[in-house]
């Protein structure tokens, strides 16, 4: 009894390894790539039937538009590919899964996943533009005053300078400075000689007050040379 039961249980491990194994023989592979292209997002699927014997017959659905086709047929171990396309700003998950039913019935599926992260928009980068900055400095006017200095008139004092040839004495005047003797000199008996002595007394008078007014003009021209002398100095 013993043995018939383990013999039954030994056969249903076999018909269940068999299932198994057939089992994963019955998928399929899907891959993705993605790149940017004339504007949009384009993903490139990669589809491989695993089953090396039985070919199938896989349809396609996506969680995004943009298939390029619904269904693949693929030989035994075949490979097939499709392309999906995409806006040219999107990003994030893209997913396609395969429903396929092989020549002897059997069905599985199985989901490939590819995932976004940069969007094809191109990047604009802007360069400053540098803008000149002109400077206005203010003018100050400051007004100049020119002080003119006064002049200072110097008084001029004519001098007259008489030389003692510009003199002329006058007998008139001769006899106004000529003293004159009151009385009657005493007879000596040279009374010829007698106008001659009045004569000689009144030149001598004449000559004393001549060289004394000389003397004046002398010294007024010498004080007037060294006023001008002063003055020009200043």
């Amino acid at each position: 009894m013993k043995s018939k039961i383990l013999v039954f249980t030994v056969g249903v491990v076999g018909v269940l390894g068999a299932f198994a194994s057939a089992a994963s023989a019955h998928h399929a592979s899907i891959t993705g790539v993605t790149q940017c292209s004339n504007g949009a997002r384009i993903v490139k699927w990669t589809v491989v039937n695993e089953q090396a014997k039985l070919g199938t017959v896989l349809d396609l659905s996506s969680n995004q538009s943009g298939l390029g086709k619904t269904q693949l047929t693929l030989p035994a171990g075949g490979t097939g590919h499709v392309q999906q396309t995409l806006a040219e700003s999107f990003t994030g998950s893209v997913k396609l899964t395969a429903d396929g039913t092989w020549e002897d019935g059997f069905k599985s599926s199985a989901t490939g996943e590819v995932l976004v992260s940069d969007s094809c928009v191109p990047v604009t980068t802007t360069t400053p533009t540098t803008v000149p900055v002109t400077t206005t400095i203010p003018v100050t006017t400051v007004p100049v005053t020119t002080t003119i200095p006064a002049v200072t008139t110097v008084p001029t004092t004519a001098v007259v300078v008489v030389s003692p040839a510009q003199v002329t004495a006058t007998p008139a005047a001769a006899a106004a400075a000529t003293p004159q003797v009151a009385g009657t000199l005493a007879k000596t008996g040279v009374g010829s000689h007698t106008p001659l002595l009045a004569g000689a007394a009144a030149l001598l008078l004449f000559l004393g007050w001549l060289l004394l007014h000389v003397a004046r003009q002398m010294k007024a021209e010498a004080e007037a040379l060294e006023f001008v002398k002063s003055v020009r100095s200043k």
